[in-house]
């Protein structure tokens, strides 16, 4: 059975709710902070003297682009980001992300993990003062490394159900590519 790239595009949208994740602080991180954020937006320490953690939202601006040729699938990804501190929105972000992906099935179902290929910065707005973009770009760029790619890979992790066809029970799966689609058989 061979299945387009829109199919994988439509899984993963469904699969990620949209790209859609809110990263909050987790016990021993030091980066979802302000004080990480500081050499970024060096403002941000006067608004909070007190170092405060910082909570990220994200959500997918356009629909993930899947591209695939006979050796690999790329997933292109624009998202709006928002930097939060204690509820005040500090940053507004125009995010865009290469994927690689990596495909497998089993169970009658379709995994997939993505791997980040490639990260650009393409607008942004500061609410508490002027942005070194350099060090913003490196500070979004791991934190949608270390906290947003692994997100959305445990929401893809559940697979997405292959179509029943003629009541087959997809077991032993084949996957190859071709530029045409995905070519899945038993």
């Amino acid at each position: 059975m061979v299945f387009s790239k829109d199919f994988i595009s439509y899984g993963i949208a469904a699969m990620t709710g949209g790209s859609s994740a809110t990263l909050n602080k987790e016990a021993g991180e030091k980066w979802l902070m302000t004080t990480a954020l500081a050499n970024a937006i060096p403002k941000i320490s006067k608004c909070f003297p007190a170092p405060q953690p910082v909570v990220i939202q994200t959500r997918g601006s356009t629909f993930p682009l899947v591209s695939m040729d006979n050796q690999n699938i790329k997933v292109e990804q624009g998202l709006f980001t928002e930097v939060l501190v204690r509820g005040q929105s500090v940053l507004h972000l125009e995010v865009s992300i290469t994927f690689q992906a990596k495909l497998s099935a089993s169970n009658g179902k379709l995994f997939i993990i993505l791997s980040q290929n490639s990260f650009d910065i393409l607008q942004a707005s500061s609410s508490v003062g002027p942005t070194n973009m350099q060090k913003l770009y490196d500070y979004i760029n791991d934190v949608y490394t270390n906290r947003f790619l692994p997100v959305m890979n445990g929401m893809l992790r559940r697979g997405i159900i292959l179509p029943s066809v003629l009541n087959i029970r997809w077991t032993k799966l084949n996957i190859a590519l071709s530029e045409g689609g995905l070519v899945i058989s038993m």
